[in-house]
């Protein structure tokens, strides 16, 4: 996972997004300001490539435009060591014999003082602020919101990378034994974790964990649970289900799984009905037979292929044609269909 994204990389990244969270909200002063970015964690290495991070709580946000000289607090539990103390920016470019005051932080462990760790660099300094006024601001402020959005949009990406290499370790055994799961859902999944707490994260109240972390556990969790849970679909896995091509399940319960069985033999058995087939399939579809859903499902997406299309590209576009429009392909069936499989089937165009 670290030749995608590495918890450095990753908290680059969420600086970006709460920088631009922030200076969204100030508003543009007449007079001259600044905007003052810091970081605010701690990336701690550890034997075998292993990165621990740990934020820092300030009494002041990155982002935040700064009118006057200032000084602000800083508390923070890093790798066993309390830290405390504060660090100053001066504004204003007349006072060029003036530096501010230098920071000053205080480490304790096990209740006595210590020396400064290592990691003691990646602190906040004090800084000296060169302000500007009117529209140079306002570009400043657009540029922070830019990189924040493309902070954002990297984040998310690199994370569904993360997800679908999940896919192709510990979460293939669970999709082999699931034919009608696709894996676009199930890493859709994870995405919708991921941007949920990405809010969080780039907030004063993220939870002392990385974000490489979040995506091990809860985005790993709710990959295992979207395989394991296909009641989210609702109509749409009533409906798709009788089109997909339908794999036994390999002696895999699934409640959900086969609650959902018995729409699909009958949304199966009334298309089966309609294409000609003979009254035997017919039952056995209406039975919920593998085999006989897959003659059928074969016959269908077959039916509705385009020159060139790959079976799973089929799938996928009668499905985004589905959750879009409520219609998934041509036909002019609709004696008591669209009732029984809950959709109803018109043109999808060329």
């Amino acid at each position: 996972m670290g030749a995608i994204l590495s918890n450095r990389e990753a908290e680059a990244l969420i600086l970006e997004v709460r920088t631009a969270r922030t200076a969204a909200s100030e508003a543009i002063p007449s007079g001259p300001g600044a905007f003052l970015v810091f970081p605010t964690s701690v990336v701690v290495d550890r034997g075998g490539g292993g990165q621990l991070v740990f934020p820092t709580h300030t009494g002041i946000e990155p982002g935040t435009l700064c009118l006057r000289d200032g000084t602000a607090t800083l508390r923070a539990h890093v790798d066993g060591v309390e830290v405390s103390g504060s660090f100053s920016w001066l504004l204003g470019t007349a006072r060029h014999g003036m530096r501010p005051a230098p920071a000053r932080y205080r480490f304790r462990e096990g209740g006595r003082e210590v020396s400064p760790p290592c990691w003691a660099t990646q602190l906040p300094g004090s800084c000296r602020l060169w302000p500007d006024s009117g529209p140079a601001l306002t570009r400043q402020q657009a540029g922070l919101l830019h990189r924040g959005r493309r902070a954002e949009s990297g984040l998310l990406s690199q994370s569904e990378r993360v997800f679908r290499r999940y896919c192709r370790g510990p979460v293939r055994r669970a999709l082999a034994g699931r034919a009608c799961v696709d894996e676009d859902d199930v890493v859709q999944r994870g995405v919708l974790t991921a941007t949920r707490l990405l809010p969080l994260y780039a907030s004063p109240r993220r939870p002392p964990s990385s974000w490489v972390r979040m995506l091990r556990y809860d985005g790993l969790r709710d990959l295992h649970r979207e395989v394991a849970r296909l009641d989210w679909r609702g109509e749409e896995l009533r409906s798709l289900s009788a089109i997909r091509p339908w794999d036994p399940l390999l002696a895999v319960p699934d409640p959900a799984l086969d609650a959902a069985e018995g729409h699909a033999g009958a949304a199966t058995a009334e298309i089966a009905e309609w294409l000609g087939y003979g009254e035997g399939l017919i039952t056995l579809a209406r039975l919920g037979d593998p085999g006989a859903i897959r003659e059928v499902s074969d016959q269908v997406v077959a039916s509705i292929r385009r020159p060139g299309e790959t079976r799973r590209a089929t799938r996928r576009r009668c499905r985004d044609e589905f959750c879009s429009t409520g219609r998934l392909f041509g036909t002019s069936l609709d004696r008591g269909l669209c009732g029984s499989v809950g959709f109803e089937l018109r043109p999808l165009g060329p």
